[in-house]
């Protein structure tokens, strides 16, 4: 172990490198995981599981660098797709497993996808922020202001900026996530939010072969947040024609909070529609 490498506590895991990765796993049924976001941890898909436990074994953790998860001084996508795939391998030893993932998780689980492919039954991808010639998400300079603003006023403010400024989430949203126990979550991994807006503007699914093209793909998207997401969308239906979509009317992206029985109806219906179609081959 080196020096900056927690100690494993109970209930976690480790990937090669040995960072210890906390998990949680409710319900009973076939496995998936569930793969959160920028500045959230291993309860954010706590109202979907809620609803889906009854139907499914679910496994979330949290990513590294926040919760009861280590951590590493070098950081790259890589290593949180080897974490990925670690997990996966603790939930189903034997076989593929379903994947569900939001926002920078959704980059982390395609590139888990198109490097082990076998591994995946399905991928549900929530408003992945993938860009492409015509939908950008990230300004670099917003993230150096980002980094000033951690620097300068803290976790808090450096949280509600990037809710402002990346997500473009509205004062209305950004109110009732600060009335939820995961906010001060959010704010005690405000030092994560910046290597992972620098990864995501280093993701490249066209050249850099970082999608998976023989895994059954739902993407979901919200019908009122921002365009990139649905450009992006469009962009990932382009490189897997064999990906279906699904808009969400009304939802931004908080729908987990907002419709979280109806988003665990959908996955259901999905995965149980992956498993009929490959029992027909």
């Amino acid at each position: 172990m080196t020096p900056h490498q927690s100690p494993r506590p109970p209930g976690t895991i480790s990937p090669d490198d040995g960072v210890a990765l906390g998990r949680q796993i409710r319900g009973s049924g076939d496995d998936v995981v569930f793969v959160h976001g920028t500045s959230a941890d291993a309860t954010r898909w706590a109202p979907v599981i809620d609803h889906l436990g009854s139907h499914r074994r679910c496994t979330s953790y949290d990513r590294r660098g926040r919760g009861r998860s280590g951590d590493d001084q070098c950081y790259e996508l890589g290593r949180e797709v080897a974490d990925l795939l670690s997990v996966i391998r603790h939930a189903n030893a034997d076989g593929p497993t379903h994947v569900v993932a939001h926002s920078y998780g959704a980059l982390v689980a395609l590139a888990a996808g198109a490097a082990a492919p076998d591994r995946f039954e399905s991928l549900v991808l929530y408003e992945a922020p993938v860009a492409f010639p015509d939908a950008s998400f990230i300004d670099p300079a917003r993230v150096a202001e980002l980094e000033r603003v951690l620097a300068g006023e803290g976790g808090d403010a450096a949280v509600t900026f990037f809710q402002r400024e990346f997500p473009r989430s509205t004062p209305h949203d950004i109110a009732a996530m600060r009335l939820s126990p995961m906010w001060q979550a959010r704010v005690a991994s405000a030092h994560t939010i910046a290597r992972e807006l620098r990864a995501a503007l280093a993701f490249d699914p066209v050249t850099g072969g970082q999608v998976p093209v023989s895994v059954p793909i739902l993407l979901i998207v919200g019908s009122d947040s921002v365009a990139p997401f649905a450009t992006s969308a469009a962009g990932l239906q382009r490189l897997m024609p064999h990906a279906r979509r699904i808009d969400l009317p009304g939802q931004r992206h908080r729908a987990i909070d907002a419709i979280p029985q109806r988003f665990a109806a959908i996955l259901k219906e999905f995965q149980d529609d992956v498993r009929a179609r490959a029992a027909d081959q």
